[in-house]
Formats: structure tokens, sequence, C-alpha cells
């Protein structure tokens, strides 16, 4: 909820200072919503000035050294609602991507009313993106969330007809508006709409949403695990909405390393979501080492990009070697591990000894 927020402090925003009342740290991480960026009432006053404290927030956490989380809750066209019939709410839209597409394929057939809908919002959302990246800015954005949810509009067709829409809406900000300021997170609903894959040069993230009863504070390994072995070691893995957090013992007794979790809002209605860790959770999670708060991160403007080339970094000049040298040169590169859960998925591998990989 931005009614009460004043711009210019991030950290000031209600649900923020309840994370921090709570825990006695403010997070690295802050996710806003472009919810009302588009559809039929995106010009009106409150509406607009919705959007203008969300683009606030993005850029002052950036500005602390911290990171905006970025969901499109996309309203199509005209549309006033994105929840689907089976959203069970009300003013729900009736909105059907798929007549985008020349019948029978998913081919866009851009003369289409749809198309023409769906690509001018894209197009509005590109702008904000632009004005983030003009200011320095970078941002994790989540478009199409919970995918294979059949209550948002953009998951009531066919998985093939998902991923198009998806790689639509990534082309069109990439490679025709010049938007690359961003790193992108495919949120399947399950592990088994992973199989919804827009395609893997299309997301950087790999996340799913899990609310668990209040004080519920289980790390969700089950279903780490299922995303790690179904979706690949090389994206990370988050958990981009939830009710309590998972401890983060939990986390690492049970090989459940989410890169990041986010409890939802406090701030609207009577759903409490922040509310639902208690404060001596929040403080143990907070102040631990392996978890890092907006205090920690050591500021945007202390990191500076490469002048030249980078350098040939040894180890991995010796590994590509690996098995070529002598035994004894083996011997050094090995890593000692133990295997846990060895199934017909796989096995979770807990490093014993890292070498030297500096």
């Amino acid at each position: 909820n931005m009614d009460n927020y004043t711009m210019g402090d991030a950290t000031q925003h209600e649900d923020v200072q309840t994370v921090y009342k709570y825990g006695g740290k403010y997070p690295a991480l802050v996710g806003v919503d472009l919810m009302n960026a588009t559809g039929a009432n995106k010009d009106q006053d409150w509406f607009k000035e919705y959007t203008e404290k969300t683009v606030d927030i993005a850029k002052n956490i950036w500005a602390k050294g911290g990171i905006p989380a970025i969901t499109w809750h996309w309203r199509p066209g005209e549309e006033v609602e994105f929840y689907t019939v089976n959203g069970n709410k009300t003013n729900n839209t009736d909105f059907d991507f798929s007549t985008a597409f020349l019948k029978g394929t998913t081919t866009w057939d851009t003369l289409s009313t749809a198309y023409k809908a769906i690509t001018g919002d894209i197009d509005l959302v590109s702008e904000i993106f632009l004005d983030l990246q003009k200011a320095g800015v970078a941002a994790i954005v989540r478009p199409l969330h919970e995918s294979g949810g059949s209550w948002f509009w953009w998951s009531t067709n066919t998985g093939k007809q998902f991923a198009a829409l998806y790689q639509l809406v990534y082309e069109r900000m990439v490679f025709k508006n010049g938007v690359n300021n961003l790193v992108w997170d495919f949120n399947p609903q399950d592990a088994s709409k992973i199989s919804w894959t827009p395609g893997e040069t299309y997301y950087d993230v790999l996340s799913v949403d899990i609310y668990n009863k209040a004080n519920d504070h289980q790390s969700n390994s089950a279903t780490f695990i299922d995303f790690a072995n179904k979706g690949g070691t090389n994206k990370i893995i988050s958990l981009s909405e939830n009710g309590p957090i998972p401890d983060v013992d939990n986390m690492y007794n049970e090989g459940a390393t989410w890169s990041w979790w986010m409890p939802w809002y406090d701030s609207w209605g009577s759903d409490k979501h922040i509310s639902q860790t208690s404060a001596s959770v929040w403080q143990k999670n907070l102040a631990d080492e392996r978890i890092i708060t907006l205090d920690e991160m050591p500021g945007w403007d202390n990191y500076n990009e490469a002048a030249s080339a980078t350098k040939v970094c040894a180890t991995s000049t010796a590994n590509a070697k690996y098995g070529a040298g002598s035994a004894e040169e083996v011997k050094n590169l090995m890593m000692a591990v133990t295997y846990t859960t060895l199934n017909d998925s796989g096995a979770n591998i807990e490093l014993q000894k890292v070498p030297n990989l500096t």
C-alpha cells in the first residue's frame, strides 16, 4: 500500500518499517509492483501516484545499496483486473491473449486487437525500466508470475502459448526498446510448471511462491530440491513470495538455501504476512552472518566495471586440464563431497572441503 508513503526514503515505507520493527535491521531487497502502470485506470491520479511511488522506492533502495524487485500484476489493455474468474475476485477479466496469435499457431497476429494491447502495455512498462536505467538503477523483474496458475489471465492457455508471451515481453523490452538493466525471474506455480519455460536464455532466476501457516519456518526443502533438479544448477533459485520466513538454520541443514525470500505485505487489509514471523525469529535470522541485510551492502557506487580484459583464472585453467596430468595433480584438484537424497532425479552434493579459488 502506497497511501501512507512519502517519497524520498524507501526504508520509511510501512512494510519495510515493519521488518525493521521486528528484526532490528532493514532488508537488502524490497519488492514493489507495477500493478497500476497499465489498465483502464492507469491515468487516474491515485493509480499514477502509486506507480510514481513504486519507481521512487526502486530508485531509493538502489541508492542505499539495496536491490529493487519488481513484480507486474498486469492489467491488459483497457481491463480493470488481472484475475480471471478462477481467481474468485470481483471485476474479473476474460482477456484471452490467444486471440493475438494467428489461428492454430504461436505466431503473433500483429494486426489483432489483443496483440496491439499487449505490446502497447509492454512499451509503457519499458519506459519505466528505461527511466530506471537512465538513473543507473538495475532491478529484478518478475513478469507473468505464478505461471500455470489459472487465476491470472496469462496462464489461461497452454504452456507453449505462455512461453511465447514471456518471450514477447522479453524480446520487445530488450531488443526493440533497449531495456538492459534487469535480472529476469521465471516464476512457475510449482515444479510441474517448469515445463512452461520460455527457454533458459530468457531468465536468470527460477522462483516459486510458498505460503506456510504463521510461525511455520520450515525450509521448504522438498520444493527447493525439486526446482534444483528440474531447473538446472545454472539458475538462481529464490522464494519470491512467502508468509513466515524459512529459518536460516533449517535452510542450511536441509540443503535449501534460497538466494532470497520475500514476505508479502502487511499494509493491505487483514493479511499480515510479515507478522507471521515472530520478532525473536526475525532478529535471529537477520543477525545471522549467512543473511545479508541492507547495512551489510557495500553500496553500488563502490563497484567498478573492469577497465581491461579479465585476467586468466588459474583455478579454472587447471580444472580445464583435469585428469590430463599426473595423479598428484588430479588429487590436488579434488574436493571431498558427501551425497544425500540419492534418487532417480539426482543427488544433493555437500562440499566438505573447498579448494582455494582465489
